[in-house]
């Protein structure tokens, strides 16, 4: 959605004001989907290790299925985590410039 609203705003638009909105939009983005992608590391971590204090067994021994999936899931997420930090620091730059 940012990209959209740069490339209509870049034509025509040259306040400075809306960039760094567009830079905060860009920073909240970023900072959900690296905590999420975190909640499911740590989840992901739990399913594939167990944990022996609070009695959870490890379940990707059963689940192998949904083992991988949830490993690309979580792979992709951090793929997102580094697209969304190059599009906030393009922001940043545009605010720079």
């Amino acid at each position: 959605m940012s990209l959209i609203v740069a490339i209509v705003l870049d034509r025509k638009c040259s306040d400075s004001k809306i960039y760094f909105y567009m830079f905060l939009h860009d920073l909240v983005g970023t900072a959900m989907v690296i905590s999420a992608a975190s909640a499911a590391t740590a989840i992901g971590l739990v399913a594939r290790d167990g944990n022996n204090y609070l009695g959870w067994m490890a379940i990707c021994g059963d689940f192998v299925r949904f083992c991988n999936k949830m490993t690309v899931a979580v792979v992709l997420s951090y793929f997102s985590f580094v697209l969304y930090l190059l599009l906030t620091i393009i922001s940043a730059k545009k605010i720079q410039a």
